[in-house]
């Protein structure tokens, strides 16, 4: 049975870190993606018969007005398990939870897979912040 899931970081680097961790690796991040979990707020985690298959890391920042904003550090999701919605899932969580608040994720521009994220943002209702866009990277905000 798949179930989506939102883990505080104490549970994500407890006894499943390495669970997560490979996930994330097995979508190309590096081995610093650890440090990155550490410094994360929460994270989705997609969860079948015991086994991680995709994971979302999300960092939350007040701003200046005291609004928060839920920042998309990292979305990945184990290569068997890609186009079937888990994503689009750990995605929805994350913008129910943020309750109001912007959720945004900054994607670096300039190849075929980024461009691809881009869209799978865009078709989700993330719209590029051009104030904050450059050559190299975008803010998309939702």
């Amino acid at each position: 049975m798949l179930v989506i899931y939102k883990a505080d970081v104490a549970a994500m680097t407890g006894k499943q870190e390495d669970m997560v961790f490979n996930v994330l690796k097995s979508g190309g991040f590096s081995d610093d993606m650890r440090t990155l979990m550490r410094s994360s707020n929460y994270g989705a985690l997609c969860l079948d018969n015991g086994c991680f298959h995709g994971v979302a890391l999300v960092r939350v920042t007040e701003l200046a007005d005291k609004t928060r904003e839920h920042e998309i550090l990292a979305v990945c999701t184990a290569p068997e398990w890609r186009r079937r919605g888990v994503a689009t899932e750990l995605v929805s969580l994350i913008t129910s939870e943020s309750s109001g608040s912007t959720v945004s994720v900054c994607v670096q521009r300039g190849t075929s897979t980024n461009e691809s994220l881009v869209q799978f943002f865009e078709k989700r209702g993330f719209v590029i912040d051009v104030s904050n866009a450059t050559g190299t990277h975008m803010k998309s905000v939702c």
